[in-house]
């Protein structure tokens, strides 16, 4: 007998621990808002529930995994929810659980009202003047607890083009999926852009953000003229003059920039070409020429991208004279070298000709072959050492040329 006392007991705890017999009647669950960072309560009404029943909130959010409880009171459960667990913004996925019974409960953590932050992006940073480039600015805002703002929150940009008195009127833009955007074409002038990015929030507040720079560089250069200061054109072989060309503007008269690159194509007066590649310097095109060694006419022509200039052609008189000087061997059995010494190498003036000056050199062996040195000057004098592995017995024909003066030599080499 006492046996079945002690199962009916087993029974009907099993029955209580379990909820009530009936099938309980779904709660009202609205959509509960609640402002970043703010404390509230959430309160589920039941329909026909035990006094004291247990209730469970599981949420799924921003910050993590929140799991509340509460009991059934007079039909109602109160959930609380801290300042700490309304700290980030977004959509948290909750669920309110009765025994073996879940329901969807949704809740979204706003941010506040007021941007404290912005954080403007443009890409690219350099475009090409006319309008058919432009760059993109993204303003990511965020609230004073780091949250981004809701969508249609508004916000103004500023935009300063180059070479224009007064900055465009502001422009307004809205915050969409966190992010708020807006295209910037480029203008004829070229220059920077400057960008202002701020937000009037509902209290009376402006929020501030960086600046932001857009580099607006000229396009294609127009075709250009060269030309040279020097007056009188001496082929001695080693001065230099400069060649510059006029201002180089694009097709809205933008000076192009420094450092853009270019390259000559010098002809000789025998038809030899050779490419000379220089720099844009102070809105021109600037570079040396070094004077031909003979009397004679040469041409230069230069480009800058699709841009071409004029054909310039120059006229070298013959040089004045320069002082004699002559070829100097001698073999080092020590180091195994046959050592070449052009020396002294002065101009008419009788000083040394600039260090870097080159010499030609050319060598002639025993059995006919002849080799041909470039061989720079320094400290009035060029040195050529050629290892004697490189040699054979008999006698060696040289001969060396700057300027318009010739020089020959001979040298006999023994074993």
């Amino acid at each position: 007998m006492s046996f079945y006392i002690w199962l009916l007991i087993g029974i009907f705890s099993l029955i209580g621990l379990r909820g009530p017999t009936s099938e309980p009647a779904p709660p009202a669950l609205p959509r509960q808002i609640i402002g970043a960072g703010q404390a509230a309560d959430i309160t589920i009404g039941f329909v026909d529930m035990p006094e004291d029943y247990p209730v469970t909130l599981i949420g799924f959010g921003s910050a993590g995994v929140m799991i509340k409880q509460a009991n059934i009171v007079q039909q109602q459960a109160s959930f609380s929810f801290s300042s700490a667990d309304t700290r980030y913004a977004g959509h948290i996925q909750a669920q309110i659980r009765v025994g073996d019974k879940v329901w969807e409960l949704p809740i979204h953590i706003a941010p506040l009202p007021d941007v404290q932050t912005l954080l403007p992006v443009v890409v690219p940073r350099s475009i090409v003047a006319g309008g058919a480039d432009y760059s993109l600015l993204t303003v990511l805002a965020t609230d004073a607890l780091g949250n981004p703002m809701a969508n249609d929150t508004p916000l103004q940009v500023l935009a300063h083009y180059p070479n224009v008195i007064t900055p465009t009127e502001a422009t307004t833009i809205t915050i969409q999926n966190q992010l708020a955007w807006l295209r910037l074409p480029s203008q004829n002038n070229a220059g920077s852009l400057r960008l202002g990015v701020q937000a009037i929030n509902p209290s009376g507040s402006v929020a501030y953000g960086p600046e932001r720079l857009v580099r607006v560089v000229p396009r294609r250069a127009k075709d250009f003229r060269l030309s040279t200061s020097s007056q009188v054109l001496l082929a001695d072989g080693y001065s230099l003059i400069e060649i510059l060309s006029n201002p180089l503007l694009d097709m809205y008269d933008n000076v192009l920039l420094d450092g853009t690159s270019g390259q000559a194509v010098v002809i000789e007066a025998d038809g030899t070409r050779r490419m000379i590649p220089f720099q844009v310097r102070e809105g021109r095109a600037k570079f040396s020429l070094q004077t031909p060694a003979s009397a004679g006419s040469l041409s230069v022509q230069a480009f800058i991208g699709e841009a071409q200039s004029e054909q310039l052609n120059l006229a070298f008189a013959p040089a004045l004279a320069m002082a004699p000087f002559t070829i100097a061997t001698q073999f080092t059995a020590n180091d195994y070298q046959l050592q070449v010494t052009i020396a002294p190498l002065l101009s008419y003036l009788g000083q040394f000709v600039p260090d870097g000056t080159p010499v030609r050199l050319w060598v002639t062996q025993p059995n006919g072959t002849q080799n041909e040195y470039i061989v720079p000057a320094e400290q009035g004098q060029a040195v050529l050492n050629i290892r004697s592995s490189t040699l054979s017995p008999g006698q060696y024909q040289f001969r060396a040329k700057l300027g318009g003066r010739e020089v020959e030599s001979q040298f006999v080499l023994t074993r």
